[in-house]
């Protein structure tokens, strides 16, 4: 019917659909193999038509669907550049990755001279996107048989090793680990590492392996003066501050070099509960000073939180008379900003 159509009635192999689909598109989607040969070889199907998104449309529809004899009939016949790429920087290979096709990714790279370590705009490689949505099978034939390097950055410094850690894929981190040489202990640009991440993603199964299994520092800070502990209490996850504090000695009422504490970070983000949590079954010590001689309170004060600072005083015994290094007390420093509901609890 397709010969047909196009020797004697003239049809236009080229015409897209409302969807700018071409019908080699559909030929490579169904398999039809002698149809895509008749429809390139004779035709002249345009099999360059490209798509900013997703780069050289008619590879990304085999790869997509897994139609491993196109992608090889488009690179080997057609001469297809599976390192050109799209505008976000992504490959061909990055395609039969996302959808894990891994007969297509192990062809692409050993046949189709496919760089496996090159990445897109962020310095992702095809490892990143593996390891994200946990395919175990895919993230080794990466490794093992295409030479994915396992510590390979992006611009900003994550590694394969921390992409798994954040999206909660313990079998990769396991993986990565314990079989790829992964560091532990690498830092990202800001100084995060791996138990870092963790803690701030609330992945506390993956920071326990990381504490137990691999000896990661619980005490670690990155660059702006970020501890696991501050990490946690940012992010609200009280069970990952529970295992911090109870198993692994985390001073709970440790400052940082920057005079944060993890009560005092609490009262920063506004989360009750977790002041409620960390002064009830921590030991945070609420009049506790940084090295300015402020305490939790000046920080609700500063962020204007009544109720914090209500809750602090009515229900923690927060001294409403302290003083900082400046000598400026909680009423002081609410006079100074105006904030007339709390000047008026206060007097």
């Amino acid at each position: 019917m397709v010969k047909y159509l196009v020797e004697n009635c003239g049809a236009d192999v080229n015409k897209e659909n409302k969807d700018g689909v071409l019908p080699l598109f559909h030929a490579l989607v169904s398999g039809k193999q002698e149809m895509v040969k008749y429809l390139v070889e004779n035709c002249g199907a345009d099999v360059n038509k490209e798509n900013n998104e997703v780069g050289n449309e008619a590879l990304y529809y085999a790869m997509r669907h897994g139609k491993l004899n196109a992608v090889k009939y488009l690179v080997e016949n057609c001469g297809l550049d599976v390192n050109k790429e799209n505008e976000n920087g992504e490959t061909a290979l990055f395609i039969p990755v996302r959808y894990g096709n891994q007969n297509i990714v192990k062809y692409l790279v050993e046949n189709g001279g496919a760089d496996v370590n090159k990445g897109d705009k962020n310095g992702q490689t095809v490892l990143f996107h593996a390891a994200r949505i946990g395919n175990e099978d895919l993230v080794k034939c990466l490794v093992k048989n295409c030479g994915a390097d396992v510590n390979k950055e992006m611009n900003d410094g994550d590694t394969a090793l921390l992409v798994a850690v954040r999206s909660g894929r313990k079998n990769i981190v396991k993986y990565l680990v314990e079989n790829c040489g992964a560091d532990v202990n690498k830092e990202k640009n800001d100084g995060a590492t791996a138990l870092l991440t963790g803690a701030g993603s609330g992945r506390k199964n993956i920071v326990k392996y990381l504490v137990e299994n691999c000896g990661a520092d619980v005490n670690k800070e990155k660059k702006d003066g970020e501890t696991a502990l501050l990490a946690a209490v940012k992010s609200g996850k009280q069970d990952m501050v529970k295992y911090l504090v109870e198993n692994c000695g985390v001073d709970v009422n440790e400052e940082n070099e920057n005079g944060q504490t993890a009560l005092s970070n609490a009262v920063r983000y506004g989360d009750q509960n977790m002041v409620k949590y960390l002064l009830q079954n921590c030991g945070a010590d609420v009049n506790k000073e940084n090295e300015n001689g402020e305490t939790a309170l000046f920080n609700a004060v500063r962020y204007g939180d009544q109720n914090m600072f209500k809750y602090l005083v009515e229900n923690c015994g927060a001294d409403v008379n302290k003083e900082d290094k400046n000598g400026k007390t909680a009423l002081s420093i609410v006079s100074g900003c105006g904030e007339q509901d709390m000047v008026k609890y206060l007097v």
